[in-house]
């Protein structure tokens, strides 16, 4: 919901075309952490005809509703070097861009709503498929400080040649601009998951997951996981995900109390550790769930 990704730069870059990327610099300044509270309200509709016509042993639609409360805090800096193409001129020369966000700590953070869609499939005893479309939403960040971006672009000794071919010496462009806002909003990136689990033995279920999540830099992520119910009131979970975002193999473990097969306490610890390449990331969920 909040990432330091390529869209600070595209807000640095408003107003031009991007020809070229080169040596993309992301800069964390003061720390970066995030904290929210999400509220799910979902329900579930089987489809016994339907599953009996494909031949599945069950076959359900599920939908989920949240309701997102967060603070955040964010010092970053983005920069690259670039060649700039606007109208009929070509720029030629060295140069960078700058974004610098400020989020702090204190004040209403953000709110935000979004909705999960499902379709679960029973293929036969202990196997089974889902396909959920995630993120269907935004958040909007009530307590941002500064929006700051400019463009310094020094030109080659040759300037600035026109379409007709001819140079002109102009030395240097620069740009710099400030923006001040109360607010900004961010639509959700959509996120498409495909689930596949199963269940070899009573106490153990194998999974595998394919992701993809649709944004200005599109990630794809492919997780294999087990749980393990030894104790029948709380199962453990074990995850290796890479994501192609962080070019990296990351660890997740997990654990539920469930309580009278009616409500679930749950912990989560994401993406500690690589296998290889590296991360800054890592993520704490506590949750609670209930069913009616």
């Amino acid at each position: 919901m909040f990432s330091s990704d390529r869209r600070l730069l595209e807000i640095a870059l408003d107003g031009f075309s991007l020809e070229e990327i080169e040596d993309l610099e992301l800069n964390i300044i003061g720390g970066r952490t995030s904290t929210f509270i999400d509220i799910e309200l979902g329900g579930i509709i089987d489809l016994p005809g339907l599953a009996e016509s494909l031949g599945f042993d069950g076959l359900s639609i599920a939908a989920a509703g949240h309701f997102l409360m967060g603070l955040a805090y964010a010092e970053i800096d983005a920069s690259a070097r670039v060649s700039l193409d606007q109208e009929s001129f070509l720029l030629r020369g060295d140069g960078h861009s700058t974004t610098y966000l400020a989020i702090p700590s204190e004040g209403a953070g953000g709110i935000g709503a979004s909705f999960d869609l499902s379709a679960i499939a029973i293929i036969n005893e202990g196997l089974m498929a889902r396909v959920t479309v995630c993120d269907l939403g935004a958040i909007i960040w009530s307590n941002v400080e500064r929006l700051e971006h400019s463009i310094e672009f020094e030109m080659d000794p040759d300037g600035l040649i026109n379409e007709d071919k001819e140079w002109v010496s102009i030395g240097e462009l620069q740009e710099v601009s400030s923006v001040l806002s109360e607010s900004m909003t961010r639509t959700l990136p959509l996120r498409l998951l495909i689930d596949v689990a199963y269940d070899p033995l009573d106490f153990l279920t194998l999974g595998t997951r394919l992701g993809m999540r649709f944004s200005n830099r599109p990630i794809i992520e492919l997780a294999v996981g087990t749980t393990l119910r030894v104790v029948d009131m709380l199962p453990l979970s074990l995850s290796l995900t890479y994501r192609s975002d962080v070019n990296s193999i990351l660890f997740g473990l997990s654990g539920h109390l469930v309580i009278g097969n009616k409500m679930f306490l749950g912990i989560r610890i994401a993406d500690f550790g690589a296998l290889f390449g590296s991360t800054k990331h890592l993520g704490l969920a506590l949750s609670a769930e209930y069913i009616f």
